[in-house]
Formats: structure tokens, C-alpha cells, sequence
């Protein structure tokens, strides 16, 4: 693995508690983005509405959390959103998509912040941070494992990526509804999240097939000074195509202080 160490503006906020998180409310409207690219103006009054139903908090520019919600795994990434929705449980995610869909709000969802493209995250729209959905259950008899949220797994060349084992998933449709899909129940959306394209709904919960694993894993981390980055991409193109499914191994070039997991 390589590694190497390498405009708007928002009014004041006030915050209040509510069920033990922060509920933050704007003193006036707020600029945001519709779908086609129109400004359009966020009333102070459904911000607050938002935040009152909400039992995560709805963060604005101001808010002491905001700059580390906003930002993601790939730092050349540096957004803005007008508002970002921390959402807690599905009815959190139903409430912000209602929200953006009756004011027509461009929207980006964050899982685990690792879009390299910078999908999870948009200017002047609304942001929803599934990141506190983390949960794991497993269920060893039906070998089903049922996870909150998303990632990416080291064992994906031998046992492919979650979409390649999902059997069903919860999400939050368009229309705010929450939804267990799977082959029986919702096929054509089913089909559709598990590679048809995108923009079907927000996936809160996986689940997915288990395989037998043995437990001893070999696993580090090799360090290069940027400096020879550019040799040591080259002789990783050409080794990583003939290595065995069994392995992985994946380049990167983060800034540090970082840990490599």
C-alpha cells in the first residue's frame, strides 16, 4: 500500500436542546440551490420545523459541528451545504427528503464520506449524514449480516462488494416512505439499487449473505516520501493485475497525522 504524507454567507444561529442533541434554527432565511440550479430561498419557519421533528440535529453554517460534518475523505472536496440533516433513524432521513422534495432542493447523501468524486456532498443544498447509522447485527443461523450505513470491505476481490451479496435494504424513497426491498417485495427497485443506476431512494440498512472466513489475517501498511510516488504507482499497476483474489491491496496518498487500518 502506498502512503505518503501530503461563498456564501449564513446568518448567526441559535440553538436549543432537544432529546439530548442540538437543534439548530436560523434568525432569517437562508440561500440554497434548487435540482436545476435556481437560487431559491429556505424560510426560517421549515428550517425550524425540520429541526423540530428531527432527532438528530440540522446544522447551518455557524454551527461549531458544521465544519466537520461538511467534510469528507477526499479533502479536494470542499462544499458547503446549506444545511446538513444528522440523521439518527430512518424517520430523520424521511423528514429531510420531505423536506428537500416540496421545496425542489438539490440534495447529496453522505454514507461514509468516500465518494472520490464528491457526491456526498453539495453547495447550498441540503446534506444527509448518515454517518451515526453504524449498527451491526449478525444473525449467525440464517449467515445474514444487517448493517447500518455503508463502507468498503477488505475482502471484496474474493467475495465482492456489499452489492454483489445484499439480499434486502431498508431506504427512504422520493415520496418519504420507508421501505424494506428485496426479490419479493419491491423487485424492480430492488434491481434498480443493486446496480441499475442511482437516485432511487436513501439506503439506511443492508443486508447481506455472509461467507465462512478464516480468522488469521496478514495485514500493514508500507510508507513512501511523495517523492517516489510516481515509481512506486507504476510498479504497483503492473504487480497488482497478477495477484491472487486472496490479497488485497489498495494505494493512497493521505495527509497525515493518518491511520491505516
Amino acid at each position: 500500500m502506498l502512503a505518503v504524507g501530503m461563498a456564501a454567507a449564513y446568518p448567526l444561529l441559535a440553538a436549543c436542546e432537544k432529546k439530548g442533541a442540538v437543534a439548530t434554527h436560523a434568525n432569517t432565511s437562508i440561500r440554497g440551490i434548487s435540482l436545476d440550479g435556481a437560487e431559491i430561498e429556505l424560510e426560517k419557519a421549515a428550517i425550524r420545523e425540520l429541526g423540530d421533528a428531527m432527532t438528530g440535529p440540522v446544522m447551518l453554517s455557524g454551527h461549531p459541528d458544521y465544519n466537520g460534518a461538511r467534510s469528507i475523505w477526499n479533502g479536494m472536496h470542499d462544499k458547503r451545504p446549506a444545511l446538513i440533516a444528522l440523521c439518527l433513524n430512518n424517520q430523520d432521513v424521511s423528514h429531510a427528503v420531505t423536506f428537500a422534495r416540496e421545496r425542489e432542493l438539490l440534495v447529496a447523501v453522505r454514507g461514509g464520506g468516500h465518494s472520490w468524486p464528491g457526491k456526498s456532498i453539495c453547495n447550498d443544498g441540503l446534506m444527509i449524514d448518515l454517518s451515526q447509522l453504524t449498527d451491526v447485527t449478525i444473525d449467525t443461523d440464517k449467515n445474514r449480516a444487517h448493517v447500518g450505513g455503508g463502507g468498503f470491505g477488505r475482502l471484496n476481490r474474493k467475495y465482492g462488494l456489499a452489492v454483489d451479496n445484499l439480499r434486502s435494504a431498508e431506504m427512504i424513497t422520493a415520496d418519504g416512505k420507508i421501505r424494506t426491498v428485496n426479490k419479493e417485495q419491491d423487485p424492480d427497485l430492488f434491481w434498480a439499487i443493486g446496480g441499475g443506476g442511482g437516485n432511487f431512494g436513501v439506503v439506511t440498512r443492508f443486508e447481506s449473505e455472509l461467507h465462512p472466513f478464516d480468522r488469521n489475517v496478514l495485514s500493514g501498511s508500507v510508507v513512501w516520501p511523495i517523492e517516489q510516488a510516481r515509481d512506486v504507482l507504476q510498479f504497483y499497476a503492473e504487480w497488482s493485475a497478477g495477484l491472487t483474489d486472496e490479497l488485497y491491496v489498495g494505494p493512497a496518498i493521505p495527509r497525515h497525522p493518518t491511520v491505516f487500518a
